[in-house]
């Protein structure tokens, strides 16, 4: 395993973002986390996966949020998903 729970800042510094950005756009980190091994320690060959959250910025200024799931042996992108933008909803006024 190249990224065990603990290799956190090793992990970030390895993401391959700049070689995504030919495909997304410009990538801005967000951020990263792991998830936790269960306390019945199912799937434990799978354990841990990596998400990683990222901006990427478009031609035309727009944003859009990526989650991306990285392998744990290897560090490899196996996963990407767009996350889609929850819509601005404005507080109600009492009357």
């Amino acid at each position: 395993m190249k990224y065990g729970p603990d290799d956190t800042q090793e992990f970030v510094k390895n993401l391959p973002l700049k070689k995504l950005e030919p495909f997304l756009g410009k990538l801005e980190f967000v951020s990263v986390s792991v998830d936790p091994l269960g306390k019945n320690r199912e799937e434990v060959g799978t354990w841990p996966n990596w998400w990683v959250e990222v901006l990427a910025t478009q031609k035309d200024g727009t944003k859009l949020r990526y989650s991306m799931l990285f392998d744990h042996l290897k560090g490899d992108l196996i996963g990407l998903s767009i996350v889609p933008a929850t819509p601005y909803k404005a507080p109600e006024t009492k009357r």
